[in-house]
């Protein structure tokens, strides 16, 4: 019949999901990347999807997903969590422009050469680490940062392509989705090299590798912000260490 439960699903797919995502490699398809597709969605649509449709969207993209972990393309652990993400959602979190945080990130490192006792350094010269973490991977700040160790950070192959992956094992949504895999982009590679030379390469599996306090890495970035002058975001929402999970690149 075509007004089955199979043809509406493959009429969704064809309007939203393969146009957005068909050169996407089904393992690269992660939780920032869906909420990229939620923003492009409602600007496609020329307003805001309703709650209730982008919860069937996502129904029928988990089913695409266990067919791809059924043929094998990902494992079960690789499917991203998927938000109901609104319009107001986006609005509700500060987020930093590309220039804000351009400038927020100079203003970091620069403060990580400033001479200081030896507490306040460990974390001046982690918080520009930090940042650019949290801004390319879109991780929440807090419980899923400070319980990443060493141990989580791993190599994979891909149809023969090495990748560098991050497991988020405790957060928001891990008790209900399960351990999270992300990909960790170049530039990357270099920041989690400059970490461990924070540690002197001594990394052992089971250490942490933000081992600075989430609180203490809070106050250096209002600090910052407060030297720069900058305290909230167009939509008047403020800025906080959480803005970084907002302001993807």
């Amino acid at each position: 019949k075509p007004n089955d439960k199979f043809h509406r699903t493959a009429r969704v797919l064809e309007e939203w999901h393969i146009p957005y995502f068909e050169k996407t490699p089904f393992h690269q398809i992660d939780e920032l990347k869906m909420r990229e597709f939620r923003k492009w969605q409602d600007e496609k649509f020329g307003e805001p999807l309703a709650a209730s449709t982008i919860r069937k969207h996502h129904s029928m993209m988990r089913k695409v997903f266990k067919e791809a972990v059924l043929l094998k393309y990902i494992k079960k652990g690789d499917i991203p969590e998927m938000e109901v993400v609104t319009a107001k959602d986006f609005q509700q979190r500060a987020s930093f422009t590309q220039d804000e945080y351009r400038k927020i990130l100079t203003a970091a490192y620069d403060a990580a050469l400033e001479p200081c006792d030896k507490r306040s350094l460990a974390a001046n010269k982690l918080l520009p680490l930090y940042m650019e973490f949290c801004v390319r991977t879109g991780v929440r700040s807090g419980t899923e940062t400070e319980n990443i160790l060493w141990k989580h950070i791993t190599t994979e192959t891909h149809q023969n392509e090495k990748f560098l992956m991050c497991n988020i094992v405790k957060g928001k949504t891990t008790k209900y989705t399960g351990v999270r895999k992300i990909v960790l982009d170049d530039k990357l590679r270099g920041v989690i090299a400059s970490i461990k030379q924070l540690h002197l390469n001594e990394c052992k599996p089971d250490q942490l590798v933000f081992g600075v306090s989430q609180n203490q890495l809070g106050r250096k970035l209002a600090k910052l912000l407060h030297k720069l002058d900058m305290y909230q975001d167009d939509n008047g929402n403020a800025f906080s260490l959480y803005s970084l999970r907002h302001s993807y690149i």
